[in-house]
This record gives structure tokens, sequence and C-alpha cells, in this order.
């Protein structure tokens, strides 16, 4: 599962001339599986969303996976326009996020012919799926079984250090 934070935006820049109007941001790596903060009223040219997005990942992050975000500006009657857009490998983020802390960068939007349009803030994090309790379970009763093994074979200093080491094995595991 990614994490991506989206924490707002700078200088954007108007469509169509008008006074103002009302972005939200879109993020996917997967096209088909997008996910929106709301709507910010208040900001105009640089929102503040702060809004974590969680984006499924399908398969494990290769040199092509990529995240985009999108700014969309809201219109009443349901159109929305395209602000811009900017997309970050996750390659290049990965190491900054191995130790749990987000990797946080600042995406520079473009328009579909390469026109700036101002600046996306993200914080990218990875949640890595952890063994489930029942997981935890299996592997504990497995541990246990490979100590009493041990005990019928080697005899209770075996099984001791065995158990001992338990608890390591398990969060291993777990990773």
């Amino acid at each position: 599962m990614l994490k991506v934070k989206i924490c707002g935006a700078e200088n954007l820049k108007y469509i169509w001339r008008r006074s103002q109007f009302r972005p939200f941001a879109t993020a996917y790596v997967d096209i088909n599986k997008k996910v929106s903060t709301k709507v910010d009223e208040e900001r105009d040219r640089c929102p503040s969303w702060d809004e974590t997005l969680k984006i499924p990942l399908d398969g494990p992050i290769d040199d092509d996976t990529t995240l985009c975000v999108v700014i969309f500006d809201y219109r009443e009657r349901g159109e929305e326009k395209r602000i811009g857009s900017a997309s970050l490998k996750l390659k290049e983020v990965i190491n900054d996020v191995k130790n749990g802390k987000p990797a946080k960068r600042t995406l520079k939007l473009k328009r579909i012919f390469g026109r700036s349009r101002g600046e996306v803030f993200v914080e990218v994090s990875i949640e890595r799926p952890g063994a489930s309790k029942i997981g935890k379970r299996v592997i504990r009763g497995l541990v246990i079984a490979t100590a009493l093994i041990y005990k019928m074979a080697y005899g209770l200093n075996v099984v001791r250090e065995t158990l001992k080491d338990g608890p390591d094995i398990l969060n291993l595991m777990a990773c």
C-alpha cells in the first residue's frame, strides 16, 4: 500500500479568466484506481489539503512504477478542468522510505505541452503489510513445535534457546 500525503500546492495558474477556482488533487499508480482529496474551497491558488491517500500497489515497485498527481479545478456542473499534472518514479524514493519515514517531494505541475502550472507538495511512504494475528500465531506454533522436536532429540537447553529466539523470529517473519 502506498501512502501519499498531499500537503498542498502553490502558484497554481488559472485555466480560464475567472476570479477564483476550487482545486482538488487526484493521485494514482494504476489509472483505474484513482483516489482524490476534497475540494479546497478557501485557498484558491495556494490550496492546503493535508490529506493522506492510500493507493493500492498491485505488484512490486520496478523502474516503470510511477505515481501520478493531477490537480483539477472543480466546477459546479460536475465538469473538471485539469490544471496540471506531475509524476514521480517510485524507484527514486524507495531508499528514503525504508525506515518508515515519508519521502518529501516538491513536484512541478505541467500542462500537456509542458507549460508550468505551479507546484504540489507530497509526502510518500510505503505501508508494508505485516503478518496478521492468525499468521503470527501459526508462526509461533511452528516455533514451539520445532522446539519440542529439538527437546526430544537434544534435551531441554536447546528448547530454552529456541524459545528465547522465538520472538526475534516472529519479528523477522512479520516484515
